[in-house]
């Protein structure tokens, strides 16, 4: 379960729009589907130095599987279920663990509930509640539901910085992280009938991460800020490079499409 969230925050790894943007829309994808862009490049492969992530599709351009590599060697798969182009199921497995299955509810088009089984029992529930402009503003986890000594309930807050980009995020009333993000809805939103997935993995960000800045119980701080690249269009990333602190490399990423 714990390598199944952790792998889905690297896929997903992405930010919210400007004020007036995907911050407000939990669905930036259907832009792209209502100018009839979305038979234009699909994402296929990002990869970086020890990973290699590679997207395939159904015919109608939905994604099916996702697979990982690590150092050359297959890692793990997920696989994507759809009912009226939003995916209901989700499955992820790898060599290590057990398969688990996600089922995922909507209220209209709102993500409202993931329910996570191992061999048939439930194992965490996440839930998540937005604001009149159907952005994401709180999420409570159920973790390890079916260990009555290991359970956790984890309420996390999300707040929008007025007039910037950037979210403020507190776990259980303690501020913990700070992101920044740009304008640009980042790849895997742009998957058709994905984006929701993506709206809920972190903290309802579509668009690209630019900081992340992580708050300790002393104060300390440490941050991560990536740096873009990309096409001669703006429309495609090419690159993102992520520094520590210090500007020493954490993971370059390199995104092809077809």
């Amino acid at each position: 379960m714990k390598v199944f969230k952790l792998t889905l925050l690297v896929i997903i790894l992405s930010a919210f729009n400007s004020e007036n943007s995907s911050a407000n829309n939990t669905y930036p994808n259907r832009v792209f589907m209502e100018e009839g862009k979305d038979s234009e490049k699909l994402l296929r492969i990002v990869q970086s130095e020890h990973l290699k992530t590679t997207y395939q599709y159904n015919t109608d351009s939905t994604l099916r599987f996702i697979k990982e590599e690590r150092n050359g060697r297959a890692h793990s798969e997920s696989e994507f279920i759809y009912e009226d182009g939003k995916v209901v199921e989700k499955t992820y497995q790898d060599a290590y663990n057990p398969k688990v299955k996600v089922v995922i509810e909507y209220e209209g088009e709102l993500l409202v509930k993931q329910t996570y089984f191992q061999k048939n029992e439930v194992v965490a529930i996440e839930e998540y509640f937005y604001n009149d402009n159907n952005q994401l503003i709180k999420q409570i986890e159920k973790r390890e539901w079916n260990n009555e000594f290991n359970k956790q309930l984890v309420i996390i807050d999300i707040f929008k910085v007025p007039g910037k980009n950037e979210l403020e995020i507190k776990y259980n009333g303690v501020l913990k992280f700070f992101v920044t993000y740009d304008d640009k809805v980042n790849p895997y939103s742009k998957i058709k009938g994905y984006s929701a997935i993506c709206a809920t993995q972190f903290y309802g960000i579509t668009n690209n991460i630019l900081s992340f800045k992580s708050l300790s119980q002393k104060g300390k701080e440490t941050s991560q800020i990536t740096d873009l690249k990309f096409d001669s269009s703006s429309d495609y990333l090419l690159e993102t490079t992520k520094m520590d602190d210090d500007k020493r490399l954490i993971c370059k990423e390199v995104f092809a499409y077809n």
